[in-house]
């Protein structure tokens, strides 16, 4: 029997991300052509927060965002049945939360009956280890977000401590000061907006 299968690509944002959507499409087609599995559908998520509890909530935020309308779609699909294969990266992409990563695994083997391909690690998650697999996904899934966001609350604290923009851009009263090199020195009053600042 010919396998119908639905690709899954997906990047938390594009610049931190090693695989892009290209690179994830390519290798999951290519698995797909290999193995003589048809194409359903590719659903395609560019880098959002998915930091949802779970697919009911993210299918609702669907309608505000269009990088969000392969979980609209991937419901779809589930509640139908089209198909019987999932191919992705790593299962731990489905989203930033444990709920998230485990309903969506859960709904894809139990509800549809389909199992999923992880292309990462060539591992297969069906019915008869959906629930392992699925608490060892979600759990990294939310590990590694919490290691991105204390990362990123150590490197904040460093650059404030190093008279530097802590995040984003700097205060509207200051700019930043650069060296030959254009690497950032420090920051300093704007002299241009200081009548502005002296008004106030």
């Amino acid at each position: 029997m010919t396998e119908k299968a639905i690709i899954w690509a997906a990047v938390s944002s594009r610049p931190q991300d090693k695989y892009s959507i290209d690179d994830q499409l390519k290798l999951a087609r290519e698995w797909c052509q290999r193995f003589d599995a048809v194409i359903v559908d590719e659903l395609i998520v560019r880098g959002f927060s998915r930091d949802y509890w779970t697919l009911a909530d993210v299918v609702a935020a669907a309608a505000s965002t269009p990088d969000m309308g392969a979980f609209a779609r991937l419901q779809d699909h589930i509640k139908r049945k089209t198909f019987t294969l999932f191919i992705c990266l790593d299962a731990d992409r489905f989203g930033r939360t444990t709920s998230l990563v485990h309903e969506i695994i859960g709904r894809i083997t139990y509800d549809c009956g389909a199992r999923i391909y992880t292309l990462f690690d060539g591992v297969w998650i069906d019915e008869s280890n959906a629930t392992m697999i699925g608490s060892m996904k979600a759990v990294k899934a939310r590990t590694d977000i919490d290691r991105l966001r204390m990362y990123g609350r150590v490197g904040s604290d460093n650059r404030a401590r190093d008279g530097k923009v802590a995040q984003g851009r700097p205060p509207l009263f200051q700019r930043i000061i650069r060296n030959d090199s254009g690497k950032e020195i420090g920051v300093v009053i704007n002299e241009a907006l200081r009548p502005l600042w002296t008004d106030l």
